[in-house]
């Protein structure tokens, strides 16, 4: 307390003392012992014990902005006289009083009443039965979150001049009656929210209600939950643009008549009518749609409404995402004059109309369309949907898009463009009826990882091949490994690369681990090649390939590279560290060979040897008589070195087995095949008549390097390769070091 209230208090207190007695207040309490604090430049008296905040003559903001949040103050009343500021906005807002009587107040020259009693949470009692509002303009949240007040009698209110009541009575929700009846409401430009929250009114009449300037209606009735019916019919709603969320949560509300409306001005429809669960009827009459934009969750969770026949506008609209979600028990929709022309958004449109037999949208434009995401989600018993028209162009996310549609048989998919998808997971998903389906049409590019798509699709499962992560095979050849599965309906598979096409029926295929091995031949200069494989069914249609993720991969297809493999070892850091080198060396030398052989300019960073590299590779120069001769090593799907002879022999000694001489582009050679990775530094003998020669593959290398260029592309793929032999190497005495 100041000193200014002490020296008052004291004064009162010592002229009690001169009379000599102690003076009843206010029904007996004695003055003297009583806490009260008045402000000295104020007309508001505060009792510490009886929670009363007292107010007489003119009021102003800064008399009450102390008591404000204090819980100290349990009740407040206006004396005869008192005069309340011409702008009482936010006058009581926030205070904890229980009780506020200002029967007594003027307030005939107020104009400005918004947020009055706002967020006034424990007020249960409020007398302003003698409020003059004549002169007042705004009216916007002024009881808004008086959650605790069971009545409010607002019947005198003179509203002529009011032009905005949003939030008015917002979340008051325990009020049972509130009689606006006689509200003028020719001047108000904004409904918003007026009496969103009000879950207890069970009717409200508004239909004296004059609304020809009101521009906005937004959640002007949301979550009223306990209104039965109401009365909008003589709503005048030609200037308005705005009806987002007007019937929102209505959820005892059975019908609505709109067909007066005039809504060609409205552009945003969104929550209309959502979570109005017992609607069974919406009269529209000559609905007006044509300059809405936004449809958005228009009819969500009205899960009462069994039929609706829409003949709307809808050229302007661009977001149609969950328009009908959750309308759980819709069993005809009709959307033939809908223009869907600028819908970019169609996400969760449908998703829960769980007793929707058939939709027919062949006449939707869906070029400008972008997400589909949970667009049939739940739509257990669609078992005809015509989707011939489909523009999925520019489509990012189908998402859960047919997820649980599990009566669907069949499906025309074929007009999708999936090229700018990015995401599918559990497209259909659930789908336990659909059968064969042809997705060879879908390009997953962009799509990093699908999956789920086809997970509970029993009727499919005959057509699926899963296909598992790809491997490479590094022992005396190069092979991409392909694991897959063998679905009933499977006949061949075709795999297709540089090298022309494997096909196979499995027959001859090793299985591991549940999944067939197939392997595709390449060499050194192929690690960029593309090798796909494919899967057909006995009447030649293509079968559908999918993750172990049940993820479709693109184009029903396995694509992948060497190169794409080896990348995916050296970025796994959970891998020997000789792997990883082995696997990156191995990268290098396919790119250096493909800019040889293929004449490409793919850069690759240097091997960077050491001179006791350089000395190894030295120490291989072919000798005792070889040296006069060509060498050649080939890369190959199977490595192997050519010893080139013009001596008579046709044959020669390799290991106790006898090998024949070959005739190639540069004359007759002796080769040594099936040379493994980690076996390119090791010497192999071969006798010729009686003489015994010592080749190695490094023999190669080293004559490149003696006579080649440096810099060369030649010189580069005989470093990559011995560096390749030397990371084989190393790989396999880890190997041993650890069995």
């Amino acid at each position: 307390m100041d000193t200014r209230h002490i020296r008052r208090a004291a004064a009162a207190i010592l002229a009690v003392a001169l009379i000599g007695g102690a003076l009843p207040y206010n029904g007996g309490s004695p003055l003297l012992g009583t806490a009260v604090v008045a402000h000295a430049e104020s007309n508001v008296t505060f009792d510490e014990e009886t929670g009363l905040l007292t107010l007489s003559g003119n009021i102003t903001k800064d008399d009450l902005k102390s008591y404000r949040y204090s819980s100290k103050v349990k009740k407040i009343v206006a004396l005869e006289g008192t005069v309340l500021p011409d702008d009482c906005s936010d006058l009581f807002s926030f205070f904890k009083a229980e009780s506020i009587d200002l029967s007594k107040a003027y307030t005939g020259r107020v104009h400005n009443m918004r947020r009055m009693f706002y967020s006034c949470e424990q007020l249960t009692e409020l007398n302003i039965s003698g409020f003059d509002t004549s002169l007042v303009i705004d009216m916007s949240s002024m009881f808004q979150y008086c959650s605790k007040l069971t009545s409010l009698d607002v019947s005198s209110f003179s509203t002529n001049n009011v032009t905005t009541m949003e939030w008015m009575f917002n979340s008051c929700r325990l009020l049972t009656e509130l009689d606006v009846s006689s509200f003028d409401t020719v001047h108000v430009t904004s409904f918003d929210n007026m009496f969103s929250g009000c879950s207890r009114l069970t009717s409200l009449d508004v239909t004296e209600f004059q609304t020809r300037d009101a521009k906005t209606f937004a959640h002007m009735f949301d979550s009223c939950s306990g209104l039965t019916s109401i009365d909008v019919s003589r709503f005048d709603t030609s200037s308005a643009t705005n009806l987002y969320g007007m019937f929102h949560n209505c959820k005892k509300l059975e019908s609505l008549d709109l067909s007066n409306f005039n809504t060609s001005k409205v552009t945003n429809m969104t929550h209309l009518f959502s979570g109005s669960t017992k609607l069974r009827e919406i009269i529209f009459g000559n609905f007006d749609t044509s300059a809405v934009t936004s449809m958005a969750y228009m009819f969500n969770s009205c899960s009462s409404l069994e039929t609706l026949d829409l003949r709307f506008n809808t050229s302007n609209v661009t977001n149609m995402g969950d328009m009908f979600s959750e309308c759980s028990n819709l069993k005809q929709l009709y959307l033939h004059s809908f223009d869907t022309s600028n819908v970019t958004d169609m996400g969760y449109m449908f998703s829960g109309c769980s007793v929707l037999h058939e939709l027919d949208l062949n006449n939707f434009n869906t070029e400008k369309v972008m997400d589909m995401d949970r667009m049939f989600n739940g739509c257990s018993d669609l078992k005809q949907l015509y989707l011939h028209s489909f523009d999925t162009s520019n489509v990012t996310d189908m998402d859960y898009m047919f997820n649980g549609c599990t009566n669907l048989e069949e499906l025309d998919i074929s007009s999708f463009d999936t090229s700018n998808v990015k995401i599918t997971n559990s497209m259909f998903k659930n789908c336990k009826k659909l059968g064969y389906t042809d997705f060879s049409g879908f390009d997953l590019s962009n799509v990093p990882n699908s999956k789920e798509m086809f997970t509970g699709c029993d009727a499919m499962k005959p057509y699926i091949v899963t296909a598992a992560a790809n491997n490479a095979t590094l022992n005396s050849s190069i092979g991409l490994n392909f694991y897959i599965t063998r679905p009933e309906r499977l006949d061949k598979i075709v795999i297709s690369g540089p090298n022309g096409d494997v096909e196979t029926d499995l027959s001859d295929c090793e299985m591991i681990n549940n999944y067939y091995k197939i392997t595709y031949p390449l060499n050194a200069s192929q690690g960029s090649s593309d090798v796909t494989m494919k899967a057909y069914d006995y009447d030649g249609n293509r079968l559908i390939v999918a993750n172990t993720s049940n993820g479709l991969l693109d184009h029903s297809q396995s694509t992948t590279t060497l190169d794409n493999y080896l990348a995916a070892v050296f970025a796994n850091n959970s891998l020997s560290e000789e792997v990883r080198d082995l696997a990156n060396r191995l990268r290098r030398l396919c790119t250096a060979a493909d800019g040889y052989f293929n004449d490409t300019s793919a850069f690759y960073p240097p091997a960077n040897l050491s001179e006791a590299d350089k000395d190894f590779i030295n120490s291989k120069k072919l000798k005792n008589g070889a040296e006069k001769y060509k060498i050649s090593v080939v890369l190959n799907s199977d490595t192997a070195i050519r010893f080139y002879y013009d001596g008579e022999e046709n044959t020669a000694d390799f290991g106790g087995k006898t090998i024949t001489a070959k005739t190639g582009k540069y004359g007759k050679y002796f080769e040594i095949p099936d040379i493994a990775a980690h076996q390119l530094f090791n010497d192999y003998t071969i006798r010729i008549g009686n003489k015994d020669y010592v080749l190695n593959t490094m023999s190669y290398v080293q004559r490149v390097f003696e006579n080649g260029d440096l810099g060369s592309k030649l010189y580069g793929v005989c470093e990559m390769f011995y560096a390749y032999g030397k990371a084989a190497y190393d790989y396999n005495n880890s190997l041993k070091e650890t069995t």
